[in-house]
Parts: structure tokens; C-alpha cells; sequence
């Protein structure tokens, strides 16, 4: 029985081989070697060639990263909406009525840089004894700040303005 396995292959392997493209030769071949038979622990090392594979076969998937070549830039897109407007070149300005014994009031106003306008500000007394602050605002064109005071005994005593100025776009 063992001498007759060896010839039916032998025998198949004729017809496989000499019918190889017509349908009996086909059938023949998917007798012997099933379909899925042939995967990578049966493949030899260098096995499968470039000219083994069919061209447009293969995915990116197929590859590792980094060996397929990047592909050429694409345009530049649109430019993204303007955003909001902002603030920047922040200083605080101050500026102070001299500080002595005069009674009555005094106003400070401290002006902003040119092209910058007033976003804050404050005003303060300084004295030794009590004095009082009436008013500390911005100016109406947003130009400075503006604080005043006044006092009617004669201590020494100042009035200062604090500007907040910046680029406001």
C-alpha cells in the first residue's frame, strides 16, 4: 500500500504539470495543494518578490511606519477667523499733585502713552491727617484718569491719579 501513495503523487503531479492551465489540470492542482494551504510558516525567506506581487495590491496598512515615503505638502488652507479683540502693552501711568500745606483741592490726571487707551484706574489722598477723595474716573475721551480731593486745614497732603493704559484692538 505504501508504494501506491508515492505513484498517485507522482501520477498527479504529471497531470498538474502537464494540465496545468486547462480545467483538469486546475482541479488536479486544488486536490493536492488546498486552497490557504500556503501561508508564512511555509514561505521560505526572500520568497515573495516585487514581481510576485500584483501592482496596487498592497495598503499602507501592509507596511511599517515610516517605510512609505510621505507624500508631497498639500496646499495651505484658509486663513481661521479673526479672533476677538485683545489687549496688549499693559503699564500703569501715575501722576501726583505736588505735596504740601496748600488748602483747598487738587486734581491729578494721568494721561496715557500715545495710541494706548485708559482700561482702569484709581485715585488716592495722601496725607497725615484725613483728607478726602471726591472723584476718581476715567477721562471722557478714555485718554487718562482723572482723581481729585480737597482739605481745609493745612497739612501736607497730595492728590495722585493711577492710569491703566494699554493697545485695546
Amino acid at each position: 500500500m505504501n508504494g501506491k501513495i508515492p505513484l498517485v503523487l507522482s501520477v498527479v503531479a504529471v497531470v498538474i504539470a502537464v494540465l496545468g492551465t486547462t480545467s483538469v489540470g486546475q482541479a488536479a492542482k486544488r486536490l493536492v495543494i488546498p486552497a490557504a494551504s500556503v501561508g508564512a510558516a511555509q514561505l521560505k525567506s526572500n520568497a515573495v518578490v516585487s514581481s510576485k506581487v500584483k501592482n496596487g495590491s498592497l495598503l499602507a496598512t501592509d507596511f511599517k511606519s515610516g517605510q512609505l515615503p510621505a507624500g508631497p505638502a498639500g496646499a495651505t488652507g484658509a486663513a481661521g477667523p479673526t479672533g476677538p479683540p485683545g489687549v496688549s502693552g499693559l503699564e500703569i501711568v501715575t501722576k501726583a499733585t505736588p505735596n504740601n500745606n496748600v488748602s483747598g483741592t487738587k486734581i491729578a490726571t494721568a494721561s496715557c502713552p500715545a495710541g494706548k487707551k485708559v482700561i482702569a484706574g484709581g485715585g488716592e489722598i495722601q496725607s497725615s491727617p484725613a483728607y478726602h477723595l471726591y472723584f476718581s474716573k476715567p477721562l471722557a475721551d478714555l485718554s487718562g484718569w482723572t482723581a481729585g480731593g480737597s482739605s481745609d486745614s493745612n497739612g501736607f497732603w497730595a492728590a495722585v491719579a493711577y492710569a491703566v493704559c494699554a493697545v485695546v484692538t
